[in-house]
Protein backbone atom coordinates (compact mmCIF):
# COMPACT_ATOMS: atom_id res chain seq x y z
CA UNK A 1 0.00 0.00 0.00
CA UNK A 2 2.77 2.41 0.94
CA UNK A 3 4.70 1.48 -2.57
CA UNK A 4 1.57 2.32 -4.16
CA UNK A 5 0.79 5.66 -2.53
CA UNK A 6 4.59 6.66 -3.21
CA UNK A 7 4.66 5.37 -6.60
CA UNK A 8 1.24 7.74 -7.36
CA UNK A 9 2.97 10.79 -5.73
CA UNK A 10 6.28 10.67 -8.09
CA UNK A 11 3.53 10.12 -11.00
CA UNK A 12 1.48 13.05 -10.70
CA UNK A 13 5.04 15.04 -9.15
CA UNK A 14 6.29 13.91 -12.81
CA UNK A 15 3.45 14.92 -14.64
CA UNK A 16 2.90 18.18 -13.03
CA UNK A 17 6.41 19.10 -13.45
CA UNK A 18 6.23 18.45 -16.94
CA UNK A 19 3.37 20.69 -17.65
CA UNK A 20 4.58 23.40 -15.39
CA UNK A 21 8.27 23.44 -17.38
CA UNK A 22 6.25 23.56 -20.70
CA UNK A 23 3.67 25.91 -19.67
CA UNK A 24 5.77 28.63 -19.26
CA UNK A 25 6.57 28.27 -23.12
CA UNK A 26 3.65 30.47 -25.17
CA UNK A 27 1.18 29.13 -27.60
CA UNK A 28 2.60 31.01 -30.42
CA UNK A 29 5.53 30.09 -32.86
CA UNK A 30 6.15 27.50 -35.69
CA UNK A 31 2.74 25.19 -36.52
CA UNK A 32 3.02 21.71 -34.93
CA UNK A 33 4.09 19.15 -37.40
CA UNK A 34 1.31 16.39 -37.75
CA UNK A 35 1.99 12.51 -37.75
CA UNK A 36 -1.99 10.52 -37.91
CA UNK A 37 -0.21 7.43 -35.79
CA UNK A 38 2.10 8.27 -32.86
CA UNK A 39 3.24 5.28 -30.22
CA UNK A 40 5.02 6.16 -27.36
CA UNK A 41 6.32 4.28 -23.82
CA UNK A 42 6.98 7.50 -22.05
CA UNK A 43 8.49 10.15 -23.59
CA UNK A 44 11.45 10.49 -25.09
CA UNK A 45 10.45 6.50 -25.95
CA UNK A 46 8.50 7.00 -29.03
CA UNK A 47 7.46 7.27 -32.42
CA UNK A 48 8.38 11.39 -32.28
CA UNK A 49 11.69 10.76 -29.71
CA UNK A 50 12.59 14.04 -28.37
CA UNK A 51 10.49 16.21 -30.72
CA UNK A 52 7.53 14.69 -29.21
CA UNK A 53 6.21 18.42 -28.17
CA UNK A 54 6.57 19.89 -31.49
CA UNK A 55 4.07 17.47 -33.04
CA UNK A 56 0.16 16.70 -33.30
CA UNK A 57 -1.84 13.46 -34.22
CA UNK A 58 -4.86 11.97 -35.17
CA UNK A 59 -4.41 8.73 -33.22
CA UNK A 60 -1.94 8.61 -30.15
CA UNK A 61 -0.90 5.39 -27.98
CA UNK A 62 0.98 6.16 -24.83
CA UNK A 63 1.49 2.48 -23.54
CA UNK A 64 2.53 4.52 -19.97
CA UNK A 65 1.67 8.15 -20.59
CA UNK A 66 3.14 10.38 -23.08
CA UNK A 67 3.77 14.45 -23.35
CA UNK A 68 2.93 15.64 -27.09
CA UNK A 69 2.28 19.41 -28.60
CA UNK A 70 -1.13 18.44 -29.47
CA UNK A 71 -4.11 16.15 -30.35
CA UNK A 72 -6.55 16.05 -33.24
CA UNK A 73 -8.48 12.85 -32.85
CA UNK A 74 -8.10 10.17 -30.19
CA UNK A 75 -5.43 9.30 -27.56
CA UNK A 76 -5.16 6.63 -25.30
CA UNK A 77 -2.80 6.20 -22.33
CA UNK A 78 -2.33 4.16 -19.39
CA UNK A 79 -1.21 6.66 -17.02
CA UNK A 80 -1.08 9.72 -18.72
CA UNK A 81 -1.53 11.70 -21.43
CA UNK A 82 -0.39 15.43 -21.81
CA UNK A 83 -0.48 18.01 -24.78
CA UNK A 84 1.78 21.33 -24.49
CA UNK A 85 -1.44 23.41 -26.38
CA UNK A 86 -4.12 21.72 -27.13
CA UNK A 87 -6.14 18.40 -26.90
CA UNK A 88 -8.70 18.18 -29.13
CA UNK A 89 -11.10 15.00 -29.62
CA UNK A 90 -11.04 12.08 -26.90
CA UNK A 91 -8.87 10.92 -24.60
CA UNK A 92 -9.03 8.23 -22.44
CA UNK A 93 -6.32 7.79 -19.25
CA UNK A 94 -6.12 5.61 -16.35
CA UNK A 95 -4.64 8.47 -14.34
CA UNK A 96 -4.90 12.00 -15.56
CA UNK A 97 -5.21 13.85 -18.85
CA UNK A 98 -3.61 17.46 -18.93
CA UNK A 99 -3.20 20.42 -21.18
CA UNK A 100 -1.09 23.44 -20.80
CA UNK A 101 -4.01 24.81 -23.29
CA UNK A 102 -7.53 24.61 -24.42
CA UNK A 103 -9.17 20.91 -23.59
CA UNK A 104 -12.43 20.08 -25.80
CA UNK A 105 -13.87 16.52 -26.96
CA UNK A 106 -14.19 14.08 -24.86
CA UNK A 107 -11.84 13.00 -21.83
CA UNK A 108 -12.06 10.27 -19.63
CA UNK A 109 -9.77 9.91 -16.76
CA UNK A 110 -9.54 7.58 -13.09
CA UNK A 111 -7.89 10.60 -11.41
CA UNK A 112 -8.21 13.85 -13.12
CA UNK A 113 -8.79 15.94 -16.19
CA UNK A 114 -6.93 19.15 -16.06
CA UNK A 115 -6.81 22.10 -18.46
CA UNK A 116 -4.52 25.58 -18.21
CA UNK A 117 -7.19 26.74 -20.35
CA UNK A 118 -10.39 26.60 -21.22
CA UNK A 119 -11.90 23.05 -20.85
CA UNK A 120 -15.17 22.24 -23.14
CA UNK A 121 -17.32 18.73 -24.02
CA UNK A 122 -17.97 16.07 -22.11
CA UNK A 123 -15.35 15.36 -19.53
CA UNK A 124 -15.68 12.69 -16.87
CA UNK A 125 -13.06 11.39 -14.13
CA UNK A 126 -12.44 9.85 -10.82
CA UNK A 127 -11.73 12.73 -8.69
CA UNK A 128 -11.12 16.06 -10.34
CA UNK A 129 -11.71 18.10 -13.74
CA UNK A 130 -10.12 21.10 -13.54
CA UNK A 131 -9.58 24.44 -15.93
CA UNK A 132 -7.23 27.32 -15.51
CA UNK A 133 -10.33 29.01 -17.78
CA UNK A 134 -13.94 28.72 -18.84
CA UNK A 135 -15.32 25.62 -18.02
CA UNK A 136 -18.52 24.22 -20.66
CA UNK A 137 -20.66 21.11 -21.35
CA UNK A 138 -20.30 17.91 -19.22
CA UNK A 139 -18.41 17.28 -16.81
CA UNK A 140 -18.84 14.66 -14.20
CA UNK A 141 -16.09 13.85 -11.24
CA UNK A 142 -15.83 12.34 -7.96
CA UNK A 143 -14.59 15.51 -5.62
CA UNK A 144 -14.67 18.44 -7.57
CA UNK A 145 -15.45 20.64 -10.47
CA UNK A 146 -13.38 23.51 -10.89
CA UNK A 147 -12.73 26.34 -13.05
CA UNK A 148 -10.59 29.62 -12.22
CA UNK A 149 -13.22 31.47 -14.30
CA UNK A 150 -16.78 30.76 -15.04
CA UNK A 151 -18.42 27.23 -15.63
CA UNK A 152 -21.37 26.70 -17.83
CA UNK A 153 -23.61 23.41 -18.73
CA UNK A 154 -24.15 20.21 -16.88
CA UNK A 155 -21.60 19.70 -13.88
CA UNK A 156 -22.02 16.44 -11.60
CA UNK A 157 -19.52 15.63 -8.94
CA UNK A 158 -19.55 14.08 -5.32
CA UNK A 159 -18.00 16.69 -4.06
CA UNK A 160 -17.64 20.62 -5.07
CA UNK A 161 -17.99 22.23 -7.93
CA UNK A 162 -16.03 25.60 -7.42
CA UNK A 163 -16.36 28.61 -10.22
CA UNK A 164 -13.30 31.53 -9.74
CA UNK A 165 -16.20 34.14 -11.66
CA UNK A 166 -19.70 32.79 -12.49
CA UNK A 167 -21.22 29.02 -12.68
CA UNK A 168 -24.44 28.61 -14.93
CA UNK A 169 -26.66 26.09 -16.09
CA UNK A 170 -27.50 22.39 -14.21
CA UNK A 171 -25.23 21.78 -10.98
CA UNK A 172 -25.47 19.14 -9.03
CA UNK A 173 -22.76 18.30 -6.22
CA UNK A 174 -22.96 16.33 -3.05
CA UNK A 175 -21.01 19.13 -1.11
CA UNK A 176 -21.69 22.08 -2.75
CA UNK A 177 -21.33 25.03 -5.39
CA UNK A 178 -19.44 27.91 -4.92
CA UNK A 179 -18.94 30.98 -7.01
CA UNK A 180 -16.93 33.91 -6.76
CA UNK A 181 -19.54 36.38 -8.54
CA UNK A 182 -22.95 34.80 -9.74
CA UNK A 183 -24.89 31.74 -9.85
CA UNK A 184 -27.53 30.96 -12.09
CA UNK A 185 -29.48 28.21 -13.45
CA UNK A 186 -30.80 24.99 -11.54
CA UNK A 187 -28.07 24.53 -8.16
CA UNK A 188 -28.95 21.16 -6.38
CA UNK A 189 -26.16 20.29 -3.47
CA UNK A 190 -25.95 18.22 -0.77
CA UNK A 191 -24.84 21.15 1.60
CA UNK A 192 -24.45 24.17 0.35
CA UNK A 193 -24.39 26.72 -2.53
CA UNK A 194 -23.17 29.69 -1.81
CA UNK A 195 -21.92 32.89 -4.01
CA UNK A 196 -20.05 35.97 -3.12
CA UNK A 197 -22.09 38.05 -5.96
CA UNK A 198 -26.12 36.94 -7.22
CA UNK A 199 -27.95 33.86 -6.65
CA UNK A 200 -30.72 33.32 -9.36
CA UNK A 201 -33.12 30.43 -10.76
CA UNK A 202 -33.57 27.48 -8.59
CA UNK A 203 -31.19 26.64 -5.36
CA UNK A 204 -31.54 23.48 -3.44
CA UNK A 205 -29.49 22.95 -0.58
CA UNK A 206 -29.30 20.18 2.29
CA UNK A 207 -28.10 22.96 4.84
CA UNK A 208 -27.57 26.40 3.20
CA UNK A 209 -27.98 29.16 0.22
CA UNK A 210 -26.06 32.26 0.65
CA UNK A 211 -25.24 35.21 -1.29
CA UNK A 212 -25.22 38.83 -1.65
CA UNK A 213 -28.75 39.20 -3.90
CA UNK A 214 -31.07 35.72 -4.29
CA UNK A 215 -33.71 35.81 -7.17
CA UNK A 216 -35.98 33.09 -7.69
CA UNK A 217 -36.59 30.15 -5.34
CA UNK A 218 -33.66 29.17 -2.90
CA UNK A 219 -35.26 26.21 -0.49
CA UNK A 220 -32.67 24.66 2.33
CA UNK A 221 -32.63 22.75 5.25
CA UNK A 222 -31.33 25.17 7.85
CA UNK A 223 -30.93 28.46 6.55
CA UNK A 224 -31.36 30.90 3.44
CA UNK A 225 -29.14 33.66 3.86
CA UNK A 226 -28.60 36.70 1.77
CA UNK A 227 -28.35 40.83 1.88
CA UNK A 228 -31.43 41.20 -0.43
CA UNK A 229 -34.11 38.43 -2.14
CA UNK A 230 -36.45 38.62 -4.13
CA UNK A 231 -38.73 35.67 -4.95
CA UNK A 232 -39.81 32.78 -2.95
CA UNK A 233 -37.08 31.50 0.20
CA UNK A 234 -38.30 28.18 2.23
CA UNK A 235 -36.07 26.87 5.00
CA UNK A 236 -36.49 26.49 8.59
CA UNK A 237 -34.57 29.86 8.92
CA UNK A 238 -34.46 32.57 6.45
CA UNK A 239 -32.35 36.19 6.52
CA UNK A 240 -32.03 38.57 4.32
CA UNK A 241 -31.47 42.66 4.98
CA UNK A 242 -34.04 43.50 2.52
CA UNK A 243 -36.45 41.57 1.05
CA UNK A 244 -39.67 40.97 -1.14
CA UNK A 245 -41.86 37.96 -2.06
CA UNK A 246 -42.52 34.94 0.22
CA UNK A 247 -40.80 33.85 2.70
CA UNK A 248 -41.72 30.03 4.21
CA UNK A 249 -40.05 29.28 7.22
CA UNK A 250 -39.86 28.99 11.26
CA UNK A 251 -38.30 32.28 11.09
CA UNK A 252 -38.34 34.87 8.69
CA UNK A 253 -36.17 37.88 9.35
CA UNK A 254 -35.58 40.99 7.36
CA UNK A 255 -34.85 43.94 8.22
CA UNK A 256 -37.23 45.62 4.94
CA UNK A 257 -39.51 43.16 3.68
CA UNK A 258 -42.48 43.90 1.20
CA UNK A 259 -44.59 39.98 0.36
CA UNK A 260 -46.20 37.51 2.53
CA UNK A 261 -44.63 35.75 5.15
CA UNK A 262 -45.49 32.23 6.42
CA UNK A 263 -43.71 30.92 9.74
CA UNK A 264 -43.81 30.75 13.08
CA UNK A 265 -42.21 34.17 13.79
CA UNK A 266 -41.74 36.74 10.89
CA UNK A 267 -39.81 39.20 12.28
CA UNK A 268 -39.02 42.59 10.29
CA UNK A 269 -37.63 46.39 10.79
CA UNK A 270 -40.60 47.53 8.90
CA UNK A 271 -43.21 45.10 9.85
CA UNK A 272 -46.10 44.76 12.43
CA UNK A 273 -45.01 43.34 16.17
CA UNK A 274 -48.27 43.20 17.89
CA UNK A 275 -50.05 40.96 20.93
CA UNK A 276 -52.98 39.92 21.00
CA UNK A 277 -55.69 38.75 23.49
CA UNK A 278 -59.11 36.77 22.23
CA UNK A 279 -61.81 35.03 23.52
CA UNK A 280 -63.96 32.28 21.32
CA UNK A 281 -66.36 30.49 21.41
CA UNK A 282 -65.96 27.25 23.87
CA UNK A 283 -64.53 29.92 26.43
CA UNK A 284 -60.78 29.42 25.36
CA UNK A 285 -58.71 32.48 26.42
CA UNK A 286 -55.23 33.00 23.92
CA UNK A 287 -52.55 35.15 24.17
CA UNK A 288 -50.50 35.51 21.11
CA UNK A 289 -47.70 37.23 19.49
CA UNK A 290 -48.51 39.28 15.57
CA UNK A 291 -45.69 39.32 13.91
CA UNK A 292 -45.29 39.95 9.75
CA UNK A 293 -46.09 42.53 7.48
CA UNK A 294 -49.27 44.91 8.47
CA UNK A 295 -50.84 43.38 5.03
CA UNK A 296 -49.89 39.58 6.12
CA UNK A 297 -49.17 38.47 9.60
CA UNK A 298 -48.29 35.22 11.37
CA UNK A 299 -49.36 34.63 15.19
CA UNK A 300 -48.14 32.07 17.41
CA UNK A 301 -50.49 31.66 20.55
CA UNK A 302 -51.26 30.04 23.82
CA UNK A 303 -54.50 29.67 25.52
CA UNK A 304 -56.67 27.98 28.49
CA UNK A 305 -60.07 27.15 28.92
CA UNK A 306 -61.35 28.82 32.49
CA UNK A 307 -64.68 27.54 31.60
CA UNK A 308 -63.78 24.23 31.79
CA UNK A 309 -64.13 21.26 35.16
CA UNK A 310 -60.60 20.12 34.33
CA UNK A 311 -57.03 22.08 32.79
CA UNK A 312 -57.41 22.47 29.25
CA UNK A 313 -54.32 24.34 27.16
CA UNK A 314 -53.57 24.67 23.74
CA UNK A 315 -51.31 26.49 21.74
CA UNK A 316 -51.71 27.73 17.99
CA UNK A 317 -49.93 28.79 14.91
CA UNK A 318 -51.78 31.34 12.28
CA UNK A 319 -51.62 32.90 9.11
CA UNK A 320 -53.65 36.16 8.37
CA UNK A 321 -54.27 38.71 5.96
CA UNK A 322 -55.46 42.18 6.65
CA UNK A 323 -56.82 44.82 4.37
CA UNK A 324 -59.01 48.20 4.21
CA UNK A 325 -63.01 47.28 5.31
CA UNK A 326 -63.18 49.67 2.24
CA UNK A 327 -61.84 47.07 -0.10
CA UNK A 328 -65.14 44.89 1.13
CA UNK A 329 -67.35 48.08 1.56
CA UNK A 330 -67.31 50.50 -0.79
CA UNK A 331 -69.16 53.33 0.71
CA UNK A 332 -67.17 52.75 3.68
CA UNK A 333 -64.20 55.11 3.90
CA UNK A 334 -63.14 54.92 7.35
CA UNK A 335 -59.65 54.65 7.14
CA UNK A 336 -59.49 53.41 11.21
CA UNK A 337 -61.91 50.27 10.29
CA UNK A 338 -59.92 46.79 9.06
CA UNK A 339 -61.17 43.17 8.07
CA UNK A 340 -58.85 40.01 9.39
CA UNK A 341 -59.41 36.67 7.11
CA UNK A 342 -57.01 33.90 9.39
CA UNK A 343 -57.09 30.52 8.89
CA UNK A 344 -55.43 28.90 12.10
CA UNK A 345 -54.86 25.70 13.73
CA UNK A 346 -54.82 24.57 17.74
CA UNK A 347 -53.64 21.49 19.31
CA UNK A 348 -54.93 21.21 23.03
CA UNK A 349 -53.38 19.69 25.53
CA UNK A 350 -55.08 17.92 28.61
CA UNK A 351 -52.27 17.03 31.32
CA UNK A 352 -48.53 16.31 30.31
CA UNK A 353 -48.19 16.75 26.51
CA UNK A 354 -49.13 14.42 23.91
CA UNK A 355 -49.00 14.47 20.06
CA UNK A 356 -52.37 12.37 19.59
CA UNK A 357 -54.60 14.20 17.29
CA UNK A 358 -56.73 16.80 18.95
CA UNK A 359 -56.83 19.80 17.04
CA UNK A 360 -59.14 22.78 15.71
CA UNK A 361 -58.75 24.44 12.08
CA UNK A 362 -60.56 27.61 12.26
CA UNK A 363 -61.20 29.99 9.43
CA UNK A 364 -61.73 33.54 10.88
CA UNK A 365 -63.78 36.91 9.55
CA UNK A 366 -63.20 39.68 11.60
CA UNK A 367 -63.98 43.48 11.58
CA UNK A 368 -62.10 45.68 13.55
CA UNK A 369 -61.54 49.49 14.21
CA UNK A 370 -58.30 50.96 15.57
CA UNK A 371 -58.02 53.50 18.16
CA UNK A 372 -55.22 55.69 17.16
CA UNK A 373 -51.95 53.40 15.98
CA UNK A 374 -51.37 51.10 18.70
CA UNK A 375 -54.86 49.44 20.19
CA UNK A 376 -57.76 48.37 17.69
CA UNK A 377 -60.48 46.08 18.49
CA UNK A 378 -62.00 43.23 16.57
CA UNK A 379 -64.38 40.62 16.58
CA UNK A 380 -66.40 38.33 13.76
CA UNK A 381 -67.11 34.74 12.92
CA UNK A 382 -65.27 31.74 12.85
CA UNK A 383 -65.66 28.38 10.68
CA UNK A 384 -64.67 25.44 12.70
CA UNK A 385 -63.66 22.11 12.20
CA UNK A 386 -62.31 19.36 15.16
CA UNK A 387 -60.72 16.75 14.63
CA UNK A 388 -59.90 14.40 17.55
CA UNK A 389 -58.99 11.02 18.25
CA UNK A 390 -62.32 8.87 19.49
CA UNK A 391 -60.03 7.47 22.52
CA UNK A 392 -59.91 11.02 23.62
CA UNK A 393 -62.54 11.80 25.89
CA UNK A 394 -63.89 14.64 26.41
CA UNK A 395 -63.06 16.68 24.11
CA UNK A 396 -66.41 17.56 22.34
CA UNK A 397 -66.52 19.90 25.59
CA UNK A 398 -64.70 22.20 23.34
CA UNK A 399 -67.44 23.36 21.52
CA UNK A 400 -70.84 24.31 22.75
CA UNK A 401 -72.72 22.70 19.32
CA UNK A 402 -72.22 20.50 16.54
CA UNK A 403 -74.04 21.17 13.39
CA UNK A 404 -72.61 17.38 12.05
CA UNK A 405 -70.49 15.01 13.92
CA UNK A 406 -69.70 11.93 11.84
CA UNK A 407 -66.71 9.94 12.98
CA UNK A 408 -64.38 7.62 11.17
CA UNK A 409 -60.86 5.71 10.65
CA UNK A 410 -60.57 6.26 14.78
CA UNK A 411 -61.36 9.93 14.47
CA UNK A 412 -63.94 12.08 15.48
CA UNK A 413 -65.45 15.52 13.86
CA UNK A 414 -67.18 18.39 14.46
CA UNK A 415 -68.21 21.49 12.58
CA UNK A 416 -70.10 24.37 13.77
CA UNK A 417 -69.92 27.75 13.51
CA UNK A 418 -68.31 30.46 16.48
CA UNK A 419 -67.10 33.67 17.08
CA UNK A 420 -63.68 35.50 18.24
CA UNK A 421 -63.46 38.75 19.83
CA UNK A 422 -59.56 40.35 20.75
CA UNK A 423 -57.71 42.73 21.18
CA UNK A 424 -54.75 44.03 19.31
CA UNK A 425 -52.45 46.27 21.43
CA UNK A 426 -48.39 48.04 19.78
CA UNK A 427 -48.29 49.83 16.40
CA UNK A 428 -50.58 49.05 13.97
CA UNK A 429 -50.76 51.42 10.59
CA UNK A 430 -53.18 51.59 7.69
CA UNK A 431 -52.91 49.20 4.96
CA UNK A 432 -53.30 50.50 1.44
CA UNK A 433 -56.57 50.09 -0.10
CA UNK A 434 -55.45 48.20 -3.10
CA UNK A 435 -54.30 44.72 -3.06
CA UNK A 436 -51.96 45.50 -6.29
CA UNK A 437 -49.40 47.01 -3.79
CA UNK A 438 -48.91 43.98 -1.32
Amino acid sequence: MIKTVRLTAIAVLLIFSTVTLSHAQEDGGDPLKYRKWRVTLINPLGTNGVDALDYTAKYSINILGGAHGGLDGAEIGGFFNYTRHYSAGMQLAGFANISSGRMEGLQIAGFMNGSSRAMSGLQISGFANLAGRSVSGLQVSGFVNGSRASMDGLLVTGGLNLAGTSASGLHVAGIGTLAGQHIDGLIISGVLTASKGSLSGLAVSGVLNSSQSMDGLAAAGILNLSKRMSGLQAAPINIAETASGVQIGLINLAREFEGAPVGLISLYGNGRKNVDFRFSDGGFTDIGINLGTYRVYNMLFAGYNPLLTRDVYRVGVAVGMEKPLSDAFRNMTDSSLFINQELSYTHHIEGSWSWDKNGIWSYKYLLGKRFGNGLSLYAGPTFNLQIVRTSIEGANEYTWYSFWSPSGHGRDYRFWVGFTTGIRIFKQEVVPSSISQW
